[in-house]
């Protein structure tokens, strides 16, 4: 069985079946300790962007404050002198980031600029630079890997602050940047994975059959594990989810709640159509996959 993917990944955004990052965000919640996260962002908060301020110098202090203000004005990302702060404050204020990652003399920039600028624009993302060789990018560049990846690359970093999908600027539009934002769902898998925690996940709706007895089993099995497991509940009928849901094979108009389980490794081991009991939770999320390499052989 293949494994789930969990780590940023290369795309060619070509053929995207992501819903449109206009539709409606459902409820997500997510329980390690009964801890809720809501579906969407609140307005856009100007503090969290990044600018790049650039031009002649002018002869009064005033006007020079008044140029960099008009300039800020005009949204022109930049990278700036300590990424890892900018990173935070974006996703704290709850918006998505598209880092773009450079170094010195690297081609093709604008383009990721441009991109990125007009993606951001759809999905009310902050545009943030980074260059790589900086001594100051030390602590990004190793928390998402970027120590050998080709640039520049545009990373997309979700508002919970793990990296999602990474391509490069000339594989796709700006609607298809937009697109590789996880839902809030997602998002939320993601970064349980990213901490090495196993997953539940549950989806239903509030009024699908079955859903609260799961919930229940699903927190129990996490109580077991001590917090080594984290409950995900996902709402069916949540457009912005309707990808995660196809995703993970799920139908829709499923007759009772269904609950998936993935390893900390992101190997999905066990499916659910009815409740489950907590103690086939635990086992399954201690359960390994093997791994088949071409030809049939497995590691």
């Amino acid at each position: 069985m293949p494994r789930v993917p969990h780590a940023f990944v290369l795309v060619n955004a070509a053929d995207r079946s992501t819903p449109d990052p206009e539709d409606a965000v459902g409820d997500v919640s997510i329980r390690r300790r009964r801890l809720r996260v809501p579906g969407g962002t609140g307005p856009a908060e100007r503090g969290a962007r990044r600018y790049r301020v650039g031009g002649a110098a002018h002869p009064t202090r005033g006007s020079a404050l008044l140029a960099i203000a008009l300039i800020a004005m005009f949204c022109v990302p930049c990278a700036s002198a300590d990424v890892a702060d900018d990173v935070r404050a974006a996703t704290t204020a709850g918006h998505p980031v598209f880092l773009l990652v450079t170094e010195a003399k690297s081609k093709g920039i604008e383009l990721a600029r441009r991109v990125s600028e007009d993606a951001a624009k759809i999905v009310d993302a902050v545009v943030i630079e980074l260059d790589r060789t900086a001594a100051s990018s030390a602590p990004v560049v190793k928390r998402y890997r970027l120590e050998s990846v080709q640039v520049p690359l545009i990373l997309v970093i979700a508002s919970n602050g793990v990296a999602a999908a990474a391509t490069k600027p000339g594989a796709v539009t700006a609607g298809q940047l937009a697109k590789m934002v996880p839902s809030p769902a997602k998002a939320a898998y993601l970064g349980a994975l990213d901490q090495k925690s196993a997953v539940l996940l549950v989806f239903a709706t509030e009024k699908t059959p079955g859903r609260v007895a799961a919930v229940e089993a699903c927190d129990a099995a996490v109580k077991r594990l001590e917090g080594k497991a984290v409950t995900i509940v996902v709402d069916l009928v949540a457009d912005r989810e309707a990808g995660f849901r196809r995703e993970m094979s799920i139908d829709a108009d499923v007759a009772a709640a269904v609950t998936i389980v993935v390893n900390a490794r992101g190997q999905r081991t066990a499916t659910f159509d009815s409740t489950p009991d907590p103690a086939s939770l635990v086992d399954a999320t201690k359960k390994l996959v093997e791994e088949c390499c071409p030809g049939g052989r497995c590691k």
